[in-house]
């Protein structure tokens, strides 16, 4: 027994085959260029982001490192140190120039607390604050310094207020060995000003900024809230909050890196797991300790609300800063509208394919349809029935120009067989007439000729 395959099916599975060599390439083609652009876009994008943020810091730094070099250039300053050096417990206070001087290159930076001397084993010290900005004036290791009033030049009034060189909420940025080597330049800096700056930073919406030192201390953040300390040990005398660690600071994980709350329990009792630090945390876990991580670093980690894109800068300057950087993006922030893009891409291809495939089955539906009705008009008419001459299938048009001549040449011989057969039979029925009237005659005669006899 001979296996047909009917001509629709072969044309359908031809047309799908062809259609599917067109589509799927092109569909595949869409969507690694979608992948690759995206994932272009998106490296391109971090890099853009942490660039942006390691020059804000780095700059604010060489801006401070720099003022912190003029003072210990800067002559009338120099020279009053110089004639100190050796003596014990120094009057500073007692030198207006010092005064002056620190006075007047201060106020040139609004982002400073204040600029001063200390002495190589931090036992004296003076401070002048900015206009408005308390000043300091301390003699003697921990001690409280006295009132500083300035009476000689153009800045207001200062009360001095003791500034401890462990308070985490100012960093002193200092450049031993400048000048005189017995003495100390050294410039005070808020650190909510990094957290301003880095507030001031566009990025996307839920974007995580933090800031630490290489022990792990927090120095700034774009939180809610600039205070980064803990304040558990505020109550004890002459002793300040310190600073959270960054892997076990109270803070949300994504939308706010930095959410601090004033905590009374002691920093080993903060439960990483309720207070998730998931970027620090990862550096950690990484690279062992803060200060042992590389460089630049880019990690994608996961975390209760999504992933995370997660990029890390050391920054460093010829004061032993040593300050990572870090910048945590949500991965939805960057590839949501990619994603959203790369779907369009996606149910494009889609379409297309199944536009395709559907072109393909009315393909086949046009060419076989045809030839079915032809078929069926065949079978009938070997069984002698015309009945389709009379109902008009052979004459209509059809799209095919191929099939319409086919058909036309099928309904012209038809036509002619039909009109054939019909001749034929006409001429057999007359045919049959004539002999029946012959016999009859005949019979008449034979009868007519017996009835003669008969007389006879």
């Amino acid at each position: 027994m001979t296996c047909s395959i009917p001509l629709a099916v072969l044309l359908l599975l031809t047309s799908t085959v062809i259609a599917a060599a067109i589509a799927l390439p092109v569909a595949l083609l869409a969507f690694n260029g979608a992948n690759e652009t995206v994932d272009s876009i998106l490296m391109v994008a971090r890099e853009n982001y942490v660039v942006q943020l390691t020059s804000v810091v780095q700059t604010t730094i060489n801006i401070v490192y720099n003022a912190t070099r003029r003072n210990a250039e800067d002559l009338s300053i120099s020279t009053t140190l110089q004639s100190l050096a050796g003596q014990i417990d120094p009057d500073l206070g007692a030198h207006p120039n010092l005064i002056y001087s620190y006075g007047q290159a201060v106020s040139n930076y609004d982002f400073l607390q204040a600029m001063g001397v200390s002495s190589f084993i931090g036992t004296d010290a003076l401070f002048i604050g900015r206009a408005g900005v308390p000043g300091a004036l301390y003699h003697g290791d921990r001690m409280q310094g006295k009132t500083l009033v300035v009476t000689d030049y153009d800045l207001a009034a200062r009360t001095a207020t003791y500034i401890f060189a462990a308070d985490p909420k100012n960093i002193a940025f200092g450049t031993k060995g400048v000048g005189n080597p017995d003495w100390e330049q050294l410039v005070i800096m808020g650190l909510s000003k990094y957290s301003q700056l880095l507030k001031e930073l566009k990025t996307t919406p839920n974007t995580v900024i933090g800031i630490w030192d290489g022990l792990g201390n927090m120095v700034a953040s774009n939180g809610d809230k600039t205070d980064l300390l803990n304040a558990s040990s505020a109550a004890l005398p002459f002793v300040l909050p310190v600073s959270y660690r960054a892997d076990v600071t109270p803070q949300t994980n994504i939308a706010v890196m930095i959410h601090f709350r004033m905590d009374t329990r002691a920093e080993a009792d903060l439960d990483p797991e309720n207070h998730p630090q998931i970027a620090a945390q990862a550096l950690l876990a990484k690279y062992g300790t803060y200060d042992k991580g590389p460089d630049a670093t880019s990690l994608r980690v996961s975390s209760p609300d999504g992933a995370l894109l997660i990029d890390s800068r050391r920054v460093k300057d010829a004061t032993n800063i040593n300050w990572t950087v870090m910048l945590a993006i949500p991965e939805n922030d960057l590839l949501g509208p990619l994603q959203a893009s790369r779907k369009k891409v996606i149910g494009v291809s889609v379409g297309v394919a199944v536009a395709m495939l559907a072109f393909a089955a009315f393909v086949a539906y046009l060419v076989t349809r045809p030839l079915l009705e032809l078929t069926a008009i065949m079978m009938q008419a070997s069984n002698m029935d015309f009945s389709a001459l009379q109902k008009g299938y052979l004459t209509k048009q059809l799209f095919v120009r191929e099939l319409s001549v086919m058909q036309g040449v099928f309904n012209n011989m038809l036509q002619r067989f039909a009109k054939a057969i019909d001749t034929n039979r006409q001429l057999a029925t007359r045919n049959t007439g004539r002999g029946s009237q012959s016999a009859t005659s005949a019979s008449v005669t034979s009868k007519t000729a017996l009835q003669a006899a008969g007389k006879t």
